[in-house]
C-alpha cells in the first residue's frame, strides 16, 4: 500500500493553502496522461450508466448538462450551491420520506426503504460540486509512473460501480424471487457470455467472457414508454423519432431479443477516433462505409436503429443506399427519405455502362459534402439483394465503381 502524507492542495492562480488532507494522489509533477478530469468521469460514469440501464438516459444526462454546462456558467459558490440543494433536492425529499412514513401501512416497504437509502446519499454532490467548477493540484511524495493511463483508471472506477450496482440488482431479484417462488423477468438489458451459458446475473466481467447489450424485443427491459423514450433521444429528426417509436414496438412483438455486439462497435468508434490523433493521419475519416450482410427486411433497419438508441457509440445515424423500389411506396418511401436513405437503381451503377445511373454519384456528393463534424456514415447492402436461403449472395460491384 502507499500512503502519502502531509499532502497540500493547490488551487490554479492561487497562493498555497495551509491545509493537509488525508488522501492519496498523484504529484502535481506526474506525467499529463496520469491524471483526469471530474467532467471526463461524469460522462463516462453517465454513458456507462445509461448504456447499462442503471439510469434513465434523460434524467442522467439533465444532471449532466447542470453540473458540466449550467453550474460553471453561473459560477455558484459553495454556500449558494448549498441553499439550492437544500431547497430543491434535500427539503422536498424530506418532505417526501415523511408522507411515506405516515402511510407506511399502505406502502410498499420496499419504497419506504429505497427513500431512507437515498436521503443517506443526497449530499453526495455537495461533495463534488467544487471538482466541477475548479482545478486542484496536489503537493505529494508520490509520483505516478510515465505509462500510468489516467482514463484507463477513471474508466476502471466507473467499471466498478457497474459491477456493484449489478450484484445489489442480483441480490434483491433473488430476494423476490425467493419469496414469491416466480422466476423473475431479467431486468438487465446487458448480457455476459462465458463457457458457452449465458450470464443474466451478476456475475463479474471476465477476460474470457463478451458481453452484449439487449437494444429491442420482447425481453427488452424498457425504463419508460416507446413515444417518451423515443422523443428523448439526444438525436434524430421527428422521422426518425417516429420510425424508432415504430421500431421498438415491431420488434418487441416480432423478436425476442434484438442483441448487439458492444465491443464491436467499440472497435469501430476506437479506430475511427485514432485515425484523427494518428501522425498518419491529420484528421478524422471523411466517410466511413458500413456493409451488412442482408438475410432478413429488418437488415436495413438494425443498424440506424442501434445509432439512434446508443448514442453513447459516437456513431452517426448512417445514410442508407436503399432500392429504388421503396421509393414508390406511399408513406415508406417518405418516410425512409427523411431517415437518411437515398435511392438506387439495381444493375445501372457501372460507371463504364452507358445506362448508369448518375443519380447515385449525385446523392453520395450531397451527403459526403453536407457541413458536419466527424465522418459520414454510409450503410450499403453490397450484396445488391436479400439472400433467400440466408446464405451468403455474391457482391455486385456497380456501387463501388460508380
Amino acid at each position: 500500500e502507499m500512503i502519502a502524507s502531509d499532502i497540500v492542495v493547490e488551487e490554479r492562480n492561487t497562493s498555497r493553502i495551509g491545509t493537509t488532507i488525508a488522501t492519496v494522489a498523484w504529484d502535481a509533477s506526474s506525467p499529463a496522461t496520469s491524471s483526469f478530469s471530474w467532467i471526463s468521469y461524469a460522462f463516462s460514469i453517465t454513458h456507462l450508466g445509461a448504456v447499462c440501464g442503471h439510469v434513465h438516459r434523460v434524467v442522467a444526462y439533465a444532471g449532466l448538462l447542470l453540473s458540466t454546462k449550467l453550474f460553471p456558467w453561473l459560477n455558484l459558490s459553495m454556500d449558494t450551491y448549498k441553499r439550492l440543494h437544500y431547497f430543491f433536492v434535500r427539503a422536498p425529499l424530506g418532505m417526501v420520506v415523511d408522507l411515506c412514513d405516515r402511510l407506511s401501512p399502505l406502502l410498499n416497504p420496499g419504497i419506504v426503504r429505497d427513500l431512507r437509502t437515498l436521503t443517506s446519499i443526497i449530499d453526495l454532490p455537495l461533495l463534488f460540486f467544487p471538482f466541477a467548477n475548479q482545478s486542484f493540484y496536489f503537493k505529494s511524495s508520490l509520483v505516478a509512473p510515465s505509462d500510468f493511463n489516467g482514463e484507463r483508471y477513471m474508466f476502471s472506477c466507473a467499471v466498478a460501480a457497474h459491477e456493484f450496482i449489478r450484484m445489489i440488482e442480483k441480490q434483491r431479484r433473488d430476494k423476490r424471487s425467493s419469496r414469491s417462488n416466480i422466476r423473475q423477468l431479467n431486468e438487465s438489458n446487458l448480457r455476459v457470455y462465458g463457457g458457452g451459458e449465458a450470464i443474466g446475473g451478476g456475475e463479474g466481467l471476465h477476460h474470457n467472457v463478451s458481453s452484449s447489450i439487449i437494444v429491442a424485443g420482447a425481453n427488452h427491459a424498457k425504463p419508460t414508454s416507446d413515444l417518451l423514450w423515443a422523443l428523448t433521444q439526444p438525436r434524430g429528426n421527428l422521422a426518425i423519432r417516429f420510425g424508432g417509436w415504430i421500431l421498438a414496438k415491431v420488434f418487441r412483438h416480432t423478436a425476442m431479443e434484438v442483441e448487439i455486439d458492444v465491443a464491436s462497435f467499440e472497435a469501430l468508434s476506437r479506430a475511427i477516433s485514432l485515425s484523427g490523433s494518428s501522425s498518419k493521419s491529420n484528421a478524422t475519416p471523411r466517410v466511413v462505409i458500413i456493409a451488412p450482410t442482408h438475410r432478413s427486411f429488418y437488415d436495413f433497419l438494425i443498424v440506424s436503429y442501434i445509432c439512434f438508441t446508443l448514442p453513447e457509440l459516437g456513431l452517426d445515424i448512417p445514410h442508407i443506399a436503399a432500392a429504388s423500389d421503396f421509393a414508390s411506396i406511399p408513406i415508406i418511401g417518405w418516410l425512409a427519405r427523411r431517415s437518411h436513405a437515398f435511392f438506387v437503381k439495381r444493375g445501372v451503377g457501372d460507371t463504364k455502362k452507358k445506362d448508369h445511373d448518375l443519380s447515385i454519384r449525385n446523392n453520395l456528393t450531397r451527403i459526403t459534402t453536407e457541413r458536419k463534424e466527424g465522418p459520414t456514415f454510409i450503410e450499403v447492402f453490397i450484396e445488391g439483394k436479400r439472400s433467400r436461403d440466408r446464405t451468403f449472395v455474391k457482391p455486385k460491384t456497380g456501387f463501388l465503381r460508380s
